[in-house]
């Protein structure tokens, strides 16, 4: 054990702070994702009502049905205005994602700055391990960033279901990830917390 025990003491509260607050951002975006593939869900099954009132419109139309051809008129409509809100309900959320994403890669780099100077005055091995969890968060986070790049280049004014399918699993792929990673960061904290305590 390093004799400088003021030093790893600061690194140990830092890192035990950081990774708190990367734990309450990571699971607050966890939300963000289940609203955002809720929203992207409830679009989809709009933008086929809204396609189906305008086929049978047509039909109506055609047989001289003017008073049908103008309610399913206007259930198309309306369907698409509550596409259209929820869409922009999912780009919202998705565009909370990118910024609460670039939040906790900012929180981790200065955990994991930390975790290197921790392993620099201490060689111990809880330090290591403490160090070797933190280093993997910065990637994790970038495959999660990724993924809320791939929302961003298909909800903004989309209207083909299939990419929003895709959008939409995107969605749900992230809460999960967003609340192991929630749960990681929560565990290091809790592990630096412990280790701090016996130094």
């Amino acid at each position: 054990m390093c004799a400088n025990i003021e030093a790893i003491r600061d690194d140990v509260d830092a890192i035990n702070r950081d990774e708190i607050s990367l734990g309450v951002v990571l699971y607050d975006l966890s939300f963000a994702a289940e609203y955002g593939h809720g929203s992207t869900s409830k679009a989809i099954e709009s933008i086929h009502a809204s396609r189906q009132h305008a086929d049978r419109a047509v039909v109506a139309a055609a047989a001289g049905n003017a008073l049908m051809a103008a309610k399913h008129e206007a259930q198309a409509a309306a369907a698409e205005a509550d596409a259209v809100h929820m869409l922009e309900r999912a780009e919202g959320y998705a565009n909370d994602l990118r910024g609460g994403l670039d939040t906790a890669t900012e929180i981790a780099g200065s955990a994991l700055g930390r975790a290197r100077s921790l392993v620099k005055v201490d060689d111990s091995s809880p330090a290591a391990e403490i160090h070797t969890k933190i280093a993997a968060q910065p990637e994790a986070l970038g495959a999660m960033a990724q993924r809320a790049e791939e929302i961003h280049l298909r909800v903004p004014g989309s209207r083909d279901p299939a990419e929003l399918r895709v959008a939409a699993e995107h969605f749900i792929a992230l809460r999960y990830e967003l609340e192991e990673g929630s749960g990681r960061a929560q565990e290091i904290a809790s592990d630096s917390l412990g280790y701090g305590n016996q130094i």
